[in-house]
């Protein structure tokens, strides 16, 4: 399943739409739209909010681990054109100092690092404002993989210009019209979703065969395995000699990273 986690309900409206959503009615702390597939869970505005948001709908749709969690909304930059759209590949927290990493997709989309704040931030710079991101990756990380987890902005106001956020209209107007891109990246995660899913006897059986004779960590372990997940995403068959059996696990781990350019 596909979960989307949006702030505001002028944000949620054009997915609603896209997905043809219905609420379910029962549901009162936030409000939830689903169809078969797809969920969408509107926050409310900021990381609190956020969190409580991805708890609730991980607890509604059954606990199930490493669905698609997209969260989709608006942000401010220095000097972006408003209604440019971006997929967030570094968060900062301006709070904790906290950096996170989002896994890079191979979709075809311009990307951009956003830094969340507490309050509403107007001090643009060359970095994303928003504030929702931070929160959003690190609970959603806690019910999925990294590379299921992916943040969406469009661009609402910058140094010059600003959308009016009170008019549903302008909001709707700015997603709705990356439609069919929004289609395309939610069927581009589905698919990476389905290949995870076959993967894993992929990885065990190379983490077996290739790993053998190395005394690992259990952590050293535990990165090898991821490394090797990301490495089948772009892989059908392991590249000969890009492991050592004679060298130690954070020699080998530098040496898949490198090779992953992670």
């Amino acid at each position: 399943m596909l979960h989307f986690i949006v702030a505001t309900n002028s944000e949620a409206r054009p997915i609603i739409d896209i997905f043809n959503l219905k609420k379910i009615t029962e549901i009162k702390e936030f409000p939830i739209y689903i169809n078969k597939h797809i969920s969408l869970t509107i926050s409310g505005i900021g990381k609190n909010n956020c969190a409580m948001a991805v708890s609730q709908t991980f607890c509604e749709f059954d606990k199930i681990k490493n669905n698609v969690w997209i969260n989709i909304g608006l942000a401010g930059h220095k000097s972006h054109k408003i209604g440019e759209i971006f997929i967030i590949n570094k968060i900062y927290d301006s709070s904790s100092k906290k950096k996170e990493f989002p896994h890079i997709t191979s979709f075809k989309i311009q990307a951009n690092d956003c830094t969340t704040f507490d309050n509403e931030n107007k001090k643009y710079n060359n970095s994303l404002s928003d504030m929702e991101s931070s929160s959003f990756f690190a609970s959603a990380s806690q019910h999925s993989t990294k590379e299921l987890i992916q943040t969406i902005k469009i661009i609402s106001d910058n140094k010059i210009e600003s959308i009016n956020f009170l008019n549903n209209k302008s909001v709707y107007d700015l997603l709705i019209k990356h439609k069919n891109l929004l289609l395309e990246f939610c069927n581009h995660m589905i698919a990476i979703k389905d290949s995870l899913s076959r993967y894993p006897t992929k990885v065990e059986r190379n983490y077996s065969k290739l790993f053998l004779k190395i005394r690992l960590t259990f952590n050293e372990q535990n990165q090898i395995k991821s490394l090797l997940k990301l490495y089948f995403l772009k892989y059908k068959y392991m590249k000969r000699d890009l492991i050592n059996e004679n060298k130690n696990g954070e020699y080998n781990i530098n040496k898949l990273k490198k090779f992953l350019n992670i």
